[in-house]
């Protein structure tokens, strides 16, 4: 699924595979460990911040 903000497509993709890997090999097998993909939730929670401001000005 695309991002609500399609300037933000590309980092939500990087976010869904990142976070797919790590709930299939990380979260059911119990490591609630979820940093792994802090990175990428940051930037793509940054670029729809961006793009919330643009909406709104």
């Amino acid at each position: 699924m695309d991002s609500i903000a399609e300037a933000c497509n590309n980092l939500k993709k990087e976010y869904d595979e990142c976070f797919k890997i790590w709930f299939s090999e990380k979260f059911l097998k119990g490591d609630l460990d979820d940093s792994m993909c802090s990175h990428h939730f940051k930037l793509y929670s940054q670029c729809l911040k961006v793009f919330k401001l643009i909406i709104f000005l």
